[in-house]
């Protein structure tokens, strides 16, 4: 009988359950539970809403033998977004809870006599789920996330991840690019998926992670703002972290990500990488009504000061109904994380200085996108929006795929933030379309 589950909710819980292999030979201590009597556990333990306990990583680990990789799918290896409040105690370094990476908190519940929660490995951290069969510990999955290495490249704060496999043919180098108040961490959760089989670079853009970024940086100087200067930026950073030098690179980039994505594109000279394949999530020929006065509202608040307001004007802007009602407790802390990441100065600029109305503006976005159809820069683009997104309408987001020659997605189930409320099926589309041979 299994009598206690420890587990990272960084892996997919639900994919676990419908592909993990069965457990009918011994593995480490010689647990012969079969795979179909851990779902309803795992069920149990999700579902549930005991008080947090506190195992420790010191009394468990001695006895813990090697894991068995789990059988899934590179892309589901990190996916579960966050479903419990994170456990500070639990965690070296308790992560900013509005970030796509709080699928990588580590959680402790108890339900009844089955625990849920997670260990943290030496130097990684460990995606792992434990069964003790009464009381002998075996692994039966894993899956891990490795930390990367912060550094500076041109001036930006980056990371560079990947790739984690080494059986599996190298794929081109991928840059991706945040929204608005994003910042390194928000994209953790991610990383590890889209690193499999490629080098990934995360940078912030001028403007973003204002409160880490060194005065002098280039990041931080926020006199120039305009779509034409981060394409510069995106340049300088391709070149310098030696990505460029691979000769072509993917991009995958969210909201104003999109828009700097695009403008590097059709704006900038990237020589000697070309973009091969181009994923935009959240950008459209048009705003619409809700989307013009929200912008409106982000203005107000940033010229009058108000940090805080602005940031609570965009959360709620960028999430639907249900997710908010989901996560309603929460709220107030991923306001707290975004202030204290950013700088009024650094949004202000970005919001001040990368949108226009103007459709006959070479960085409005479907100028972009008629510039990128007639010159070829991009091999292959795919436009991903969510059906409930009302800053990027779903009918304005296929007629900019359209103008551009591109795929198009519709995503049900979110709003603006796609990545974040659509995790696993939004990093699926991403891969497919990346990884496609044709």
């Amino acid at each position: 009988m299994v009598d206690r589950v420890i587990a990272c909710l960084a892996v997919d819980v639900r994919e676990l359950i419908d592909h993990v292999p069965p457990l009918g030979q011994e593995l480490g201590l010689g647990c012969r539970a079969p795979a179909a009597d851990m779902g309803p556990l795992l069920n149990l333990a999700l579902s549930s809403h005991g008080r947090c306990n506190r195992p420790t990583a010191a009394r468990l680990t001695p006895r813990l033998p090697q894991p068995t990789p789990l059988a899934l799918g590179a892309d589901e290896a990190m996916s579960l977004p966050c479903t419990f409040p994170q456990d500070p105690l639990l965690s070296p370094s308790p992560l900013p809870p509005h970030c796509m990476q709080d699928s990588l908190s580590l959680h402790v519940r108890q339900v009844g006599r089955h625990t849920l929660g997670g260990l943290w490995g030496e130097g990684m951290r460990s995606c792992v789920i434990y069964a003790a069969c009464v009381g002998r510990v075996a692994s039966f999955a894993t899956a891990a996330a490795v930390i990367p290495t912060q550094t500076i490249i041109a001036g930006h704060r980056a990371l560079l991840v990947g790739p984690m496999r080494t059986d599996v043919p190298s794929r081109p180098p991928l840059v991706l690019l945040g929204g608005t108040a994003q910042w390194l961490d928000s994209w953790q959760g991610h990383l590890t998926a889209l690193a499999q089989s490629r080098r990934v670079l995360l940078y912030e853009t001028r403007g973003q992670g204002g409160a880490f970024a060194a005065a002098d940086a280039a990041q931080a100087d926020v006199t120039n703002c305009s779509l034409p200067h981060h394409a510069e930026d995106f340049a300088s950073v391709l070149r310098a972290s030696g990505l460029a030098a691979a000769g072509e690179c993917d991009v995958c980039a969210f909201s104003f990500g999109g828009r700097v994505a695009m403008a590097a594109a059709a704006l900038a000279d990237i020589s000697p990488a070309r973009i091969r394949r181009l994923v935009v999530t959240g950008v459209a020929a048009d705003r619409g009504t809700s989307g013009r006065l929200a912008l409106r509202s982000w203005r107000a608040s940033l010229s009058a000061g108000d940090l805080r307001g602005f940031v609570w004007r965009l959360i709620l802007d960028t999430h639907s109904p249900r997710y908010l009602a989901a996560q309603e407790t929460n709220v107030p802390k991923w306001v707290d994380a975004v202030v204290a990441a950013n700088s009024l100065a650094g949004l202000r600029g970005i919001v001040e200085m990368t949108h226009t109305e103007v459709p006959t503006d070479p960085t409005h976005p479907l100028a972009m996108a008629r510039s990128l159809a007639q010159k070829g820069s991009v091999d292959r683009g795919l436009l991903l929006v969510g059906e409930e997104d009302t800053l990027s309408p779903s009918s304005a987001a296929r007629e900019l795929a359209d103008a551009a020659g591109w795929e198009f997605r519709s995503i049900a189930g979110a709003a603006h933030a796609v990545p974040i409320e659509q995790a696993v099926i939004w990093r699926r589309a991403v891969l497919e379309f990346l990884d496609r041979s044709e």
